[in-house]
Parts: C-alpha cells; sequence; structure tokens
C-alpha cells in the first residue's frame, strides 16, 4: 500500500514542479505540506547546527541557525528576498520553509524507496547530506548520531 502510494505521490511530485525546485507558495500542494517534518525534528536539526542560536547571522559560507548554505537555500527554491535575509534573521520561518522545500522535493522517491512513512531519521539524513545517494553516507550517519546524542530521535 505504502509503495503505491509513494509511486502516486513521487510522479505528482515531480510532474507538480518540473523544472522548477520548488512550488510557489500559493499553490495548492505546496513543498511545506509535502515535507511532513515535524517541529519537533526541526528543533533537533537546528540544536545540532548551532545551539539553535537565532543570533548567529551568516558566516564564511552559511547563515542563522540551521547553518544553510546559499546553494541548499537556492536548492530549497530560493524563498524570501536573498539567502542571507532568508536563513540568517532571528525569525526561522524563512529557514524552515527553505528546508521544508528542500526535503519535499524528495519525498516521494524516499517513500517509494523506503515503502514506508518517513521519519525524522530519514528528514535528519536528507538534509544533511542529500537525497537517497548521500542519505545513507558514512557522514549522514555521524550527523544522524550527532542529533541523536541532542536527545532526539
Amino acid at each position: 500500500m505504502y509503495l503505491l502510494l509513494g509511486l502516486v505521490l513521487g510522479i505528482m511530485l515531480w510532474s507538480a514542479h518540473l523544472g522548477e525546485s520548488c512550488w510557489a507558495p500559493d499553490s495548492t500542494q505546496s513543498c511545506f505540506e509535502a515535507a511532513a517534518i515535524t517541529n519537533q525534528c526541526l528543533a533537533c536539526i537546528c540544536q545540532v547546527e548551532s545551539g539553535c542560536d537565532t543570533s548567529r547571522g551568516c558566516t564564511a559560507n552559511k547563515c542563522g541557525p540551521y547553518q544553510i548554505t546559499s546553494a541548499y537555500w537556492a536548492a530549497g527554491g530560493s524563498i524570501g528576498a536573498d539567502w542571507e535575509t532568508c536563513t540568517g534573521v532571528p525569525d526561522k520561518t524563512c529557514a524552515e520553509d527553505t528546508i521544508k522545500c528542500y526535503l519535499g522535493q524528495h519525498v516521494g522517491a524516499l517513500i517509494v524507496h523506503h515503502g514506508r512513512l518517513l521519519t525524522c531519521e530519514d528528514w535528519v539524513r536528507v538534509h544533511h547530506a542529500g537525497g537517497l545517494d548521500g542519505m545513507n553516507s558514512a557522514s549522514a550517519d555521524a550527523y544522524w548520531r550527532s542529533v541523536q546524542a541532542a536527545g532526539c530521535s
């Protein structure tokens, strides 16, 4: 059942944004809805990335409490005015929307591959290392252990 659901969802996601990195925020099925990552899971990522320091701003090539790079921001739909304004400000909403958009692009493939609903571990791994190719890497394993050590599962 989940495999069929995943296949249908994957086709819908793929066809809904051909040539785009994310759906427009006013579309019926937005990328924010596609990535059903919980607020608790987002909070865990935030904690591991920066101690959830909302005053962090931008340093080197990473911005804000989620330490989002400009490439990740672009892959997440280039939400907001620009990368630094979206991800490096104390209000985490735009950065979280960027993460949801980025993750939303991988939903269909992940469900088809796993044949089950996605967990925080799946989202954390994709956030850190990319889609199916990166999520099982040694780097993703280490990142997931960091998230678990922060008290998340």
